[in-house]
């Protein structure tokens, strides 16, 4: 709730439903990214000591294994989510150039204002003097 430029009331913007879900798709990118490092950790591992007979066979390297996983599947789900995720509407980006534009409207409201103030004030004594 605000109020307009006219003085009317105007109802504020809720926010979309996928806009307010947005944590909950973060959580849910986090937790696939464990799931498929915890599934796709050890068979990798074994291929490594296949591959690589000098590697040692220790819990360490396997979980180093599992966290490379770990990230490099929350790098392509956030990726993936960064491309497909909603984009702001246009006109809710504001350039400097506006804000300058705003600003000198206000000021020049507020001199307009003082003139009109000063005026007044000045008719009044006026007219106070000729009665």
């Amino acid at each position: 709730m605000g109020f307009s430029d006219d003085g009317s009331i105007k109802k504020g913007r809720g926010r979309s439903w996928n806009r307010a879900l947005a944590p909950l798709f973060g959580l849910l990118i986090v937790g696939a990214s464990i799931a498929i490092a915890l599934v796709l950790a050890e068979p990798i591992f074994n291929a490594l000591l296949d591959a690589i007979p000098s590697v040692p066979a220790v819990d360490e390297v396997l979980l180093a294994v599992g966290v490379i996983i770990f990230v490099v599947c929350l790098a392509i789900f956030g990726g993936l989510y960064a491309v497909v995720a909603p984009k702001p509407n246009k006109a809710t980006y504001v350039t400097e150039r506006e804000l300058d534009r705003l600003k000198q409207e206000r000021a020049a409201e507020e001199k307009a204002k003082d003139r009109r103030k000063k005026e007044m004030r000045r008719r009044m004594r006026e007219h106070n003097r000729n009665s």
